[in-house]
Parts: C-alpha cells; sequence; structure tokens
C-alpha cells in the first residue's frame, strides 16, 4: 500500500509540471513483463538452481518528456500470480512468492536517439510457505525487499516512420533485506544489472505500443562466502497513449 501511495504522488507531481509548459510530452501506458524467476547459489565447487516458474507482472507507466530534452518517469508492476517451487526444502512443500516493482527514473537525452538516466528501484517480494506433513498451510515466511539507486543508457534507431527498435540498460546498487515474522531481518548488499530491448510501433501520433525481451538479475554474497543470483527474464509488452 505505501508504494502505491507513492507511486499516486510521482503522478501527481508529474501532471502538475505539465500544466507549467505546453510543449512538455506526456505518455501513459500500461506495461506487462511476462519473466521467468531463476536463483542460483554458488559456494566453493558446489552450485544449485531453484525455479521459481513464471509470472506476469502487469501495472501502469508515465512518461514526461520536456521541451528541454530532460525528461522524468515510472513504472509499478505487480504479479498477477505467485511465483512457485515445490522444492524449496521438503517434498511435497510449496514455497509461493508475490512481487511488486516500483521504478522512478529522470534523465536527459543527448540526440533524439541516445540519452542517460538515473533511477531508483523497490522490489518487494512476500513467501509464503505450505507443508502440510508439518500443519503449514500458507504460513508468511518472510518479506524480501530490495531498495537502491541505479544508472543507466538508453537509444534507439528508427527504422521508418512508425517503426523503431529501443533499448536500454542500467546497473543497479541494491541493498537486500529479509524481515521475518519474529521481528528478525538480515541484509545483505547486492548488484545488479538490467538490459531491455524490442521495437516500438506508432499506430497513429497519440497511440503507440511495443514489445520486447527484458533480463533483469541481482547477486550477493552471504556470511559463508556463497554467492545467490537471482534472474527474471521474459517478453515485455506496452500500450501508450501520449498527449
Amino acid at each position: 500500500m505505501k508504494k502505491i501511495s507513492l507511486i499516486v504522488v510521482v503522478l501527481m507531481v508529474m501532471f502538475a509540471s505539465v500544466a507549467l509548459a505546453d510543449d512538455t510530452k506526456v505518455t501513459v501506458g500500461v506495461k506487462a513483463w511476462s519473466n521467468d524467476w531463476k536463483e542460483k547459489y554458488e559456494y566453493g565447487g558446489y552450485s544449485d538452481t531453484y525455479n521459481f516458474g513464471t509470472s506476469l507482472m502487469v501495472g501502469p507507466a508515465v512518461n514526461v518528456r520536456f521541451s528541454n530534452n530532460w525528461f522524468i518517469g515510472a513504472t509499478y508492476l505487480m504479479t498477477t500470480k505467485d511465483y512457485e517451487t515445490n522444492d524449496f526444502a521438503f517434498y511435497g512443500d510449496k514455497l509461493t512468492i508475490s512481487r511488486s516493482d516500483l521504478d522512478l527514473f529522470a534523465g536527459y537525452m543527448f540526440t533524439p536517439q541516445i540519452g542517460m538516466f538515473f533511477g531508483y528501484k523497490s522490489i518487494n517480494n512476500d513467501a509464503s510457505y505450505t507443508y502440510t506433513p508439518a500443519g503449514l498451510n500458507n504460513y508468511k515466511l518472510a518479506t524480501w525487499d530490495l531498495t537502491g539507486p541505479g544508472i543507466g543508457i538508453l537509444g534507439n534507431i528508427p527504422l521508418n516512420k512508425t517503426i523503431a527498435l529501443y533499448g536500454n540498460l542500467a546497473l543497479m546498487f541494491m541493498q537486500s533485506k529479509f524481515s521475518y515474522p519474529d521481528g528478525t531481518s538480515e541484509t545483505t548488499d547486492l548488484t545488479g544489472a538490467s538490459l531491455e530491448i524490442g521495437v516500438a510501433f506508432a499506430f497513429s501520433e497519440s497511440f503507440s505500443a511495443n514489445v520486447g525481451y527484458k533480463s533483469q538479475s541481482f547477486s550477493g554474497d552471504d556470511d559463508y562466502g556463497g554467492t545467490t543470483t537471482d534472474t527474471y527474464s521474459g517478453l515485455t509488452f506496452a500500450v501508450n497513449y501520449s498527449f
């Protein structure tokens, strides 16, 4: 709820800024990301991978482009179904995780095709555990929050008047925090990277859509010398309206 309130405030600020400049371009839309989540743990020569399956994340997206080539934006995506794995600890158990992503960013276009941006990312994961022999049914196991800043570049290559290739690459510096029902928590520093490439289609001056592929990963070391890497990857879709 706190993240939803935050993005509402951000959108209000964006639209307020639009009222001050007639030549500002605003794009609002709905974005979706169907992504597969894999977690790999490495320690010495040992390696193991958990597959949490695929989930479709959907939510609003806003981008405001000013006449001086600066831009600001926000996206908020939520899972439409939980990620799930059945090989977490015991035979017959089930770990399910819901997720929400909030991205805030601001940047500058050096040319109509190339720019850079700074951002802030917040990911919230709520994990529940079911193991019937132990009497556990959707027991709240932990909340996993990842927050931190990032920096990236973006670009586009027009193919004609209605179709263009686009891409963006970002590096992120995150803090991971596990919070447990007993009130205890653990924090870890992570580094991350995000890459998205795709094709954008302009159906008219106002309406557009894009389809692409996005991969995002976060990696960090634990207190025992092991390294955990979480990778999310899959197709993205979006429809947009500009005014």
